[in-house]
């Protein structure tokens, strides 16, 4: 397989590329989650909602993406009935800055499986989604090691000095979310 590493930028010029990119990327906190697998029960980010965040802040400072698709392969991989088959991509996109000439190429990897005929466009679709995501670091409020029996808030006892004593304070802790630190929500002593 290729190495999979971005390239830097590819002209000489003023070095503007960056900073918007970087200015676009501080203009996004998030994307909301508008789409709904029901199936499998649950909500997911859907790519036309993450190209219309970014679509107008990009051509805004006469940025554009290309795309080009470097590998598309398939496999089958086990399932409830059989097996599945995946479509895998790897795409090289190419961002151009209009103003100054500069370009910033890097690769992106995707898969999508389906029994019908849409593995291959649910692996693009996913990999230019995940690409956006990526360059410009758009969160995803989903944590893939949140664990439902721990993630709630926690009651410890801790056994402390206070001016000599022994002391027992019963804390209450609220773990930490995505905008929020952990806090202490309750304590006893």
């Amino acid at each position: 397989m290729d190495d999979l590493r971005g390239v830097g930028p590819t002209t000489s010029g003023p070095k503007s590329l960056v900073k918007k990119l970087a200015a676009i990327m501080d203009e996004i906190d998030h994307v909301e989650k508008r789409g709904r697998n029901e199936f499998h029960g649950y909500d997911y980010t859907r790519a036309s909602d993450v190209a219309h965040v970014v679509r107008g802040k990009m051509a805004s400072r006469n940025l554009i993406m290309l795309s080009d698709v470097e590998s598309i392969s398939y496999r089958d991989v086990p399932a409830r009935q059989g097996t599945m088959p995946v479509c895998e991509t790897i795409i090289r996109y190419t961002i151009h800055d209009g103003d100054s000439g500069e370009s910033l190429t890097f690769r992106s990897v995707g898969s999508g499986a389906d029994r019908g005929d849409k593995g291959s466009a649910k692996s693009l679709v996913l990999n230019w989604k995940f690409a956006l995501r990526g360059l410009f670091m758009i969160p995803d409020e989903s944590d893939p090691e949140a664990d439902a029996s721990t993630d709630k808030a926690v009651e410890r006892e801790f056994k402390i000095q206070e001016n000599g004593e022994t002391v027992t304070k019963k804390v209450t802790v609220q773990p930490a979310t995505r905008t929020e630190p952990p806090k202490i929500i309750k304590e006893e002593t």
